[in-house]
């Protein structure tokens, strides 16, 4: 090996071992930070798995009444990908840190097979890792779901890799991480991945330059994986399928009051941390006035464990984990690079984000997916703006790229036009809500606040009322 050539390989890794060691710190902190190593929802969750792999097939838990068929219960099962699925839920305190490091590395690879630089793909995907979603759904203990989520980019990655020649290595991706994602079992995310893969191919079919007979190639391989990598959990999907017949929970009916869906505001969550509260348990402050409210009708320690889980959300869902912030930044860069960067390939994502936005909402969703075989499973709609976090990754790494970029297409003065549309874009949304922020809902006068309601008959319970008589 001459020495420009081992130079070149070492500009090339320096970047992505940077990137790595990025990954890892980042991880670890968002681990320790935020998931709390006495969270009762992680302890409950490691023993659901432990009754799980003792060959439970039917969920006990808070969605009871649904079939939930984990292939690794079953008997004689020798599917390697659910073993590796049911391995990484042994890794006890250490898999938030594990689901977190997958999530990062594998939008890290989304953005460079998008030939993203790995400067821009680092911000790209810390991007997606402060989306507060994913934090709360690991603090909810949604482990299962939070792996399927960080498949999703591996097998986008795979098929952009497809369809730019690299067929070999992105048929393995593409066939390894599709078995990995059904194995989870989490259908609704299969779904929404399939959404964002058949967006990318109409993207490739509509502008490569490639003929169409290669075209026709890429598309028939990407079809015949994705239906490999599906059909490698078939006998867990036809289980699941025959089980859901007798599910006790069924589709919602379709009313724009049902508390599984969002009331349409809520998505702005993206922008403004909290637009509907916070979460529907919160833990408030000994200083905060709720907890001076109560101390003296039930005494110190009693007004502590009520404070413990306050309702602090006041949105439509029966219960909210949190709100799904990603950060005003990121989406200042996600629209600075949406109106800036003239690679195509950002119209996909513009779409993917727009759509997932709007279909979050319930509405049109519920009527798209009713029929729709294992989609619903007691999941709110909400779910699917993973889609527009994806996508917002990706347009604000769009967006670094050119601003460090001084030899992209677009001039230093297009540069600054763009910036200025986005900013003010965004700083009149904000300044709306900071002048009217009655438009985001008022929790005094709220009648179908859900989680209000439950603390309320939690405290006309006898234990209470018992506790203030005696104060």
């Amino acid at each position: 090996m001459n020495v420009s050539t081992g130079k070149r390989n070492y500009a090339l890794m320096l970047p992505h071992t940077i990137a790595l060691v990025v990954f890892v710190v980042a991880s670890a902190i968002f681990s320790k930070m935020l998931i709390v190593d006495n969270n009762s929802n992680f302890v409950e969750n490691q023993n659901y798995q432990q009754n799980i792999s003792a060959g439970t097939y039917w969920d006990d838990t808070s969605y009871s009444g649904r079939p939930q068929i984990i292939p690794e219960s079953q008997p004689n099962s020798n599917n390697l990908f659910t073993k590796i699925i049911s391995g990484l839920k042994y890794f006890g305190k250490f898999l938030p840190f594990t689901i977190i490091l997958i999530s990062l590395i594998g939008i890290y690879i989304l953005l460079n097979c998008l030939k993203i630089s790995p400067q821009s793909a680092i911000l790209g995907s810390l991007t997606f890792g402060f989306f507060t979603y994913g934090i709360a759904e690991l603090q909810a203990g949604e482990f299962t779901e939070m792996i399927a989520i960080g498949i999703m980019p591996y097998v986008l990655a795979g098929i952009v890799l497809t369809f730019s020649g690299k067929k070999i290595i992105g048929t393995i991706i593409t066939l390894i991480a599709t078995a990995l994602l059904t194995a989870t079992c989490h259908y609704q995310i299969l779904y929404y991945t399939l959404l964002c893969t058949a967006a990318y191919i109409i993207y490739a079919l509509a502008t490569k330059k490639n003929n169409a007979k290669k075209k026709l190639v890429s598309l028939a391989i990407t079809i015949v994986v994705l239906a490999g990598g599906i059909l490698t959990n078939s006998a867990a999907i036809f289980n699941e399928y025959e089980y859901s017949k007798y599910a006790v929970h069924p589709l919602p009916d379709y009313n724009v009051e049902n508390p599984y869906f969002d009331d349409g505001g809520e998505s702005l969550s993206l922008l403004i941390p909290n637009i509907k509260g916070g979460k529907s348990a919160a833990k408030l402050s000994n200083s905060s006035e709720t907890q001076q409210l109560l101390e003296p009708l039930f005494g110190q320690e009693n007004a502590t464990k009520l404070t413990e889980k306050s309702p602090t959300y006041f949105g439509k869902h029966h219960f909210s984990n949190g709100t799904t912030y990603i950060g005003s930044l990121a989406l200042l860069l996600a629209l600075f690079g949406s109106i800036c960067s003239h690679r195509k390939v950002k119209w996909t994502f513009i779409s993917l984000a727009i759509v997932s936005t709007i279909l979050s909402c319930g509405n049109i969703e519920y009527f798209i997916t009713q029929n729709i075989p294992l989609f619903y499973n007691f999941s709110h709609f909400s779910n699917i703006l993973i889609i527009a976090a994806i996508c917002i990754s990706v347009l604000a790494a769009l967006g670094t790229e050119e601003i460090i970029n001084h030899n992209s297409e677009t001039s230093e003065k297009g540069k600054n036009v763009s910036l200025y549309i986005s900013t003010g874009i965004l700083s009149v949304i904000l300044l709306i809500f900071v002048i009217f922020p009655s438009i985001a809902g008022d929790q005094s006068n709220d009648r179908n606040n859900m989680a209000e309601i439950g603390v309320s008959e939690m405290m006309t319970e006898p234990i209470y009322t018992q506790t203030s008589i005696c104060v």
